[in-house]
């Protein structure tokens, strides 16, 4: 039902646009030269440490201003520190990093990771620990400074409505058909 939804909302605006004379584009507010992206998929988890110094550069040198890494299967804190270092040492205070960890921390580990890399100034962490721990979440987001993103583990509207009720994310960050 969700998907028959969104596909009549498009086909409403589809119709007005017609009848306007305009394009769906146009009417959802126009086209863009240039639209903001950040890598994603290059600073994977299975990288090694010399790996990241080296590809963070080469992104920000293609151009790339915000870059997406990912943690949460180091062996310890001090190794999720070290990443998060590695990588914001290589990339410099001028590109915004975010960093997720999909769901693989607990509330306890993810304040305590979370507070020691703050100095790093993350952009976001993402999906911290459990997708459907709201309160944990609101825990997490009380803790830290950096805010927290999460919402591509949640589909319909009821789950985004506890995140957001509950201040238990800063970013909404749905896939897309969430």
């Amino acid at each position: 039902l969700p998907g028959a939804l969104r596909s009549g909302a498009i086909a409403c605006c589809a119709l007005r646009g017609k009848a306007l004379g305009r394009s769906v584009c146009s009417l959802l507010g126009g086209l863009r030269e240039r639209a903001p992206t950040y890598a994603s998929g290059a600073l994977m988890r299975p990288h090694p440490l010399d790996y990241l110094a080296k590809a963070g550069p080469r992104l920000r040198d293609m151009g790339f201003r915000q870059m997406k890494m990912q943690c949460g299967s180091e062996p310890t804190i001090a190794a999720s520190v070290e990443r998060v270092r590695v990588m914001r040492e290589s990339i410099g205070a001028d590109v915004d990093l975010m960093c997720d960890i999909n769901q693989l921390w607990s509330v306890h580990h993810a304040i305590d990771v979370g507070q020691r890399i703050a100095d790093y100034h993350l952009f976001w962490l993402e999906d911290p620990t459990a997708h459907d721990d709201y309160p944990g979440l609101a825990r997490i987001a009380d803790a830290l400074d950096t805010p927290i993103a999460a919402g591509e583990y949640h589909y319909g509207i009821v789950p985004f409505r506890h995140l957001l009720e509950g201040r238990s994310i800063d970013i909404v960050s749905p896939a897309p058909g969430s």
